[in-house]
This record gives C-alpha cells, structure tokens and sequence, in this order.
C-alpha cells in the first residue's frame, strides 16, 4: 500500500516536472519531433525523402504550417515502418504514436521493471517525460532492448540480434554493443545484428532510392 502511494505521488510529481517543460503547450498541437517522422514517412517512394524544401510542402499539408530546422533525418526504413500509419490524418497518426509509447511504457512495467523491483525508478524517470512531450521513440526502443536482452538470456543469440537491429534507430546510443557482444563472444547475435541491418538497408534504400 505504501509503495503504491509513493508511485502515484511520484508519477504525480514527474507530471508537474512535464508542465513545467518549455515544449508543454506544444504537445496537445502535436508540435515537437513527431512531425518530421510524419512527414518523411509520407514521402516514402517518392525519391525526396531528404529534400528540406519538400519536406516543409509535407509539412504544410500536414498541418497548415512548417516548423523550420525540422528535417527529415532518420533512417529510410524507419519512415518505410512508420508509413501505414501516416496514412491517417496528421493528429490521428499523432495520439496513436502516444498511446503506443505508453503501451509499451506499461509493458516495460509488467514484464521488466516489477519484477526487479524498478516501478518507482521506471515512474519518475524523467526521460520518460521528455520522450513524450516531444513525440520522441525511446520507449519504444527501450522495450525493443528488453526484448533482446530476453532472447539473450534465453539463448536465443540470433533471434536477438536481429531485434538488436531495430537499435540502430538510433545508433548513438547503442554504439558500444558491438564491442559488449565481442568481449563476451556472443558471435550468433554479432551476425544476427548484422543480417538485420543489411535487410533494414536494402528495405530503406528501396523506400528512399539510390540517392
């Protein structure tokens, strides 16, 4: 009972930190990283993915306006994965994108962080308020992490390596597994890693063109 008082408090306080973020007011407007992600999504196929001034025409479409300085610069197969749901209206695809990153915030609770004895940490981890405010994919990643390390543990080296791919969304953050896997020889998930992110890059280059 205590400890379930101490979350919520704490969940409480963590959103009372958010309100106080400069980017606040801009997340009900769907204003903030998502967009971007959006919109390149929608210019998959159409050989300008990384074109600045069509990505701001896409933005405009989207939503009446562009935000400058807002380029598309993820990788193609991240727009190619996102682009089924870009088809819906812009804060449609939006609020899905949320709901989605607290889904897998819950099962990051249920499956991870309960059963370590985490739940406070996992509740007041700022970054978790940060990801959301901005529309951002960490928890998304995270909980893609979770999994690797649950393959792992189950030696299940290749299946986690090739989930271990999906990481290289954002590469300078996981820059220093490779050299982890090597130093305790988990050859199977090294070349799981790497067949996975060859197939992301034939699948991005198709989605982008050669250029």
């Amino acid at each position: 009972m205590h400890a379930a008082m101490a979350t919520i408090l704490l969940c409480l306080a963590t959103v009372g930190y958010s309100y106080r973020m400069p980017d606040f007011p801009l997340f009900f407007k769907g204003i903030n990283d998502f967009l971007p992600r959006y919109t390149q999504a929608r210019m998959v196929g159409t050989g300008q993915m990384y074109s600045i001034e069509a990505g701001y025409r896409e933005q405009d479409r989207a939503i009446g306006a562009h935000v400058l300085d807002e380029y598309h610069d993820r990788l193609p197969w991240q727009a190619l994965l996102m682009a089924p749901l870009c088809r819906l209206p812009y804060l449609w695809a939006y609020w899905i994108w949320i709901g989605l990153s607290l889904a897998a915030f819950g099962v990051l609770v249920g499956v991870w962080l309960l059963p370590r004895g985490l739940v406070l940490w996992g509740a007041t981890f700022l970054p978790l308020a940060g990801c959301l405010m901005l529309g951002q994919d960490a928890i998304l990643l995270t909980l893609c992490l979770v999994g690797v390390l649950w393959l792992a543990e189950t030696r299940r080296d290749f299946a986690a390596g090739l989930l271990l791919a999906l990481c290289t969304a954002k590469p300078h953050l996981f820059v220093l597994v490779p050299l982890a896997l090597m130093a305790h020889r988990r050859w199977r998930m090294l070349c799981g890693a790497v067949v996975g992110t060859v197939g992301l890059l034939l699948a991005g280059t198709a989605a982008a063109g050669w250029d």
